[in-house]
């Protein structure tokens, strides 16, 4: 049976069904992806979306090849997304520990633009990475976060300060800190502060276009960090 040519684990037949001719959210991807096309439309017509929605826990209970294709699958939804910053917002949505593991991902990449000898990026990235792996725990993403973020407000403008705040903010989304969809907004500003690293100065037409093709490009990093997401059933 035929596969998607970009989304190469989900039958087209299932793409057809449950995402159409716009373009896929992450979740009707995932959800294509877990229905055998073969009772695709019954499933349709027979059940809300939300009710065959599986979280990446369900793919690894029925294999890890399962749970290897939904990650390949995100990873490839991510490639082809045209801002970091909206797809981290997808991806924290359906799994916490995924999406901050990309954030982090993408705070390390900010670090290449950074000089001085500045170890509160990397502090906090580490922090939440740890939690992701579940060898730390949200005080310690708080104290790295609250700690980069001091250390972001007490310098002025350059590629440091944004990549602090790049880094606080990943270790914020994993933290739980604030409400209910903190992790969103906390890997949104993760996003949007690694993108603005790269460059300071005048906020200008040009800056915006150098800023929102860096937003583009830090979608390959996202989707990069898919496969070296340390849950590994």
């Amino acid at each position: 049976m035929r596969m998607h040519p970009t989304f190469t684990r989900v039958h087209q037949r299932s793409y057809d069904v449950f995402v159409g001719e716009g373009e896929a959210s992450l979740e009707d991807l995932l959800t294509a992806f877990s229905v055998d096309p073969m009772e695709a439309e019954d499933a349709f017509e027979q059940f809300h979306p939300r009710e065959l929605r599986r979280d990446l826990q369900q793919f690894a209970s029925v294999s890890r090849v399962s749970f290897a294709w939904a990650i390949e699958t995100v990873s490839q939804w991510a490639s082809v997304q045209k801002s970091a910053d909206d797809a981290l917002q997808s991806i924290v949505s359906y799994s916490k520990e995924l999406g901050v593991w990309c954030a982090c991902q993408v705070a390390r990449d900010s670090l290449r633009n950074a000089r001085g000898r500045e170890s509160g990026p990397l502090l906090a990235i580490v922090a939440a990475e740890r939690w992701v792996a579940g060898q730390g725990s949200e005080k310690n993403c708080v104290d790295a976060a609250a700690e980069a973020e001091w250390r972001a407000n007490s310098i002025g403008v350059s590629q440091m300060r944004d990549c602090l705040l790049s880094a606080s903010s990943a270790a914020y989304a994993a933290s739980g800190r604030f409400a209910k969809d903190s992790a969103k907004e906390s890997v949104r500003l993760c996003a949007r502060r690694a993108a603005g690293s790269f460059f300071t100065g005048v906020q200008s037409s040009e800056w915006l276009g150098y800023f929102n093709g860096e937003l583009r490009r830090l979608c390959s990093v996202v989707a990069d960090a898919c496969f070296s997401f340390p849950v590994i059933p």
